[in-house]
């Protein structure tokens, strides 16, 4: 999944990990998220947030073992309207 939110532009903002339990699933309270640099380009946001992320979500399992879900929060790069808008 974060390999192709990445090949389709998202960038992955953060996530939170959650964990099926005697009432269901619920959020752990464990979470990731990689701020973008103000020099940094778009495509280089997405590639360092999924390389975050998946680092994020291996080095959880290698402690953790099984029995985990991981939801990310992504997004896609926004568009600049404020040239195009029309006058009122």
């Amino acid at each position: 999944m974060i390999e192709e939110l990445a090949a389709r532009s998202y960038a992955i903002l953060g996530g939170d990990v959650w964990r099926k339990g005697e009432r269901g699933m619920g959020s752990l309270g464990d979470n990731w998220y990689l701020d973008p640099d103000a020099s940094m380009s778009w495509s280089t946001y997405v590639r360092e947030s999924a390389n975050a992320s998946l680092k994020y979500i291996q080095r959880y399992h290698d402690r953790n073992e099984d029995g985990y879900w991981f939801v990310p929060v992504f997004k896609p790069e926004e568009e600049d309207t404020s040239e195009s808008s029309s006058p009122l």
